[in-house]
Formats: structure tokens, C-alpha cells, sequence
């Protein structure tokens, strides 16, 4: 067997001038590595969209509105609160409840644990020594949050007990 090796004096293709075409992956990825970066040490900090900055409401009322019931009877009302944030919680949650003229077993209230979402604070029962309609409130100026949270805006509601 004979093996002929051919050399050939001239190049058979011309050699490939790369240039910068195939850097430029390289150079969006060294561009987009900080942000890439900065997004997964705080994801919560960084956001591609925009969204108007809604003020937080925290709400607390009384369950049932409306009571019809006749005198020396006991009316039992839920206390109830609710904060809808997705970002902080109610530290600790301390109010008083107006009795309207009614005979109540507690006016103070408080809920130690935090919270998001809907929780029940308690049970108030009321008592009407005679006929009338009464209304058992919480004052809005009674609701302290300690720690105090900044921007929360206190709704509360009130219950109507008509005794007959």
C-alpha cells in the first residue's frame, strides 16, 4: 500500500474573520448579569411593573348590623377585623367598644397576635334595660395598632339593636 500526501502551496478557502459578530451574546449577558443578580438576592425590591400605591385600610366592625330583640335580653355581637396588605402585617390590634346605652360585659379588646386577612377579635354581649334602638360602635379613635404602622387608614362599623 502507497499513502500520497498532497500539499498544497495556496490556501483552498479563505480564513474566517470572526470579528464581533460572535461576542455579542457574551456582551448582552455581561450587560443583564447585575440586574439578573440584584433580582434573585431580593426579588421583593426589584420590579419590572408599575403599580399605583394603594393606602392599606384596616377595618373593624361588629357582626350582626341589626338586632331585633325585646328587653333584659342578651345580644351576643362578634367583634371582627380586617386587613388586606400584601406587604405588612397588624402588629397587635387594641380597641374600645361604645355600648350605645346598653348594659355591656366588655368595652376592651385586644388581639395580641399579628395578622393579614380577616380574623374574629371577640364577642361582646349586650343587654337593653328598656325598649329604644340603640347603637353599639367602635370609635375609630379608639383603634391603636402597636407598633405603630404608618399609612393605614381606620375604618370601623357600628351594630343597630332595636329593643321592643
Amino acid at each position: 500500500m502507497d499513502y500520497h500526501f498532497v500539499h498544497s502551496s495556496r490556501p483552498t478557502s479563505k480564513p474566517r474573520k470572526y470579528g464581533i459578530l460572535p461576542f455579542i451574546p457574551l456582551f448582552v449577558l455581561a450587560a443583564a448579569l447585575p440586574f439578573l443578580l440584584v433580582f434573585a438576592m431580593s426579588p421583593s425590591t426589584l420590579r419590572f411593573t408599575t403599580q399605583a400605591d394603594e393606602q392599606s385600610e384596616l377595618r373593624v366592625w361588629l357582626e350582626p348590623s341589626r338586632v331585633i330583640t325585646s328587653s333584659n335580653k342578651d345580644v351576643e355581637l362578634v367583634v371582627k377585623a380586617s386587613f388586606d396588605s400584601s406587604s405588612a402585617l397588624i402588629p397587635t390590634l387594641n380597641f374600645n367598644v361604645d355600648p350605645g346605652g346598653l348594659i355591656a360585659d366588655t368595652q376592651l379588646f385586644t388581639y395580641p397576635k399579628p395578622f393579614r386577612g380577616e380574623v374574629t377579635v371577640g364577642k361582646v354581649t349586650v343587654k337593653a334595660p328598656r325598649s329604644g334602638t340603640y347603637t353599639v360602635s367602635i370609635p375609630d379613635t379608639s383603634v391603636v395598632i402597636a407598633p405603630a404602622v404608618l399609612d393605614i387608614n381606620i375604618l370601623t362599623g357600628s351594630s343597630e339593636i332595636l329593643v321592643k
